[in-house]
């Protein structure tokens, strides 16, 4: 989610989480949520979200570029790389407009 003032929101889950009753306070992964401010460089099609919090402390403060590509209904970001316990990872997110 970005808003016109410049604030952003990211939510990501995944859809075969386990279905278990569990402590509201604690998150079943795989999931990754912050939130921040963003900022739009049209001339390098890049997104900049500047991390305020996370799911992950890794994130926070964190500043996460992401370059972008609209193809008609289709918005297709490609992040910096990413250190995780598995090894390095690019993230690719694929949107497509809601009808």
């Amino acid at each position: 989610m970005l808003d016109s003032t410049g604030h952003m929101a990211f939510f990501l889950m995944g859809k075969d989480r386990p279905k278990t009753i569990a402590n509201p306070s604690v998150p079943i992964g795989p999931v990754i949520a912050y939130y921040g401010t963003y900022t739009v460089d049209e001339s390098a099609s890049t997104l900049t979200y500047n991390v305020e919090s996370s799911t992950s402390p890794a994130f926070d403060g964190a500043v996460r570029k992401q370059k972008v590509v609209l193809s008609g209904n289709k918005l297709t970001t490609t992040g910096s790389p990413v250190k995780t316990s598995d090894g390095e990872i690019v993230p690719t997110n694929e949107w497509k407009r809601a009808k």
